[in-house]
């Protein structure tokens, strides 16, 4: 495998990691409530949903990005 597909794989896992893993943890604590969440939802303005939705289109991108970049590595493999 290519050092830039290894690139991608890690980029694409570090995005995962932040995205699910670590969000959550920074911005409502280790163990979130689901209330918590739910509270927030209700008020858009809210910070923490504000810096949810941005992380998630960041990671989207990524994912798009990673899933071309790996498309194209894969078939020149091939």
């Amino acid at each position: 495998m290519s050092k830039d597909a290894v690139m991608w794989f890690t980029l694409v896992a570090v995005a995962a990691l932040v995205e699910f893993v670590l969000a959550p943890i920074v911005l409502y604590g280790p163990f979130p409530s689901a209330t918590d969440i739910l509270i927030d939802l209700g008020d858009f303005r809210s910070w923490k949903i504000i810096a949810l939705i941005v992380m998630y289109l960041v990671s989207s991108v990524l994912f798009i990005l990673s899933a071309f970049k790996l498309r194209r590595v894969f078939s020149s493999l091939a």
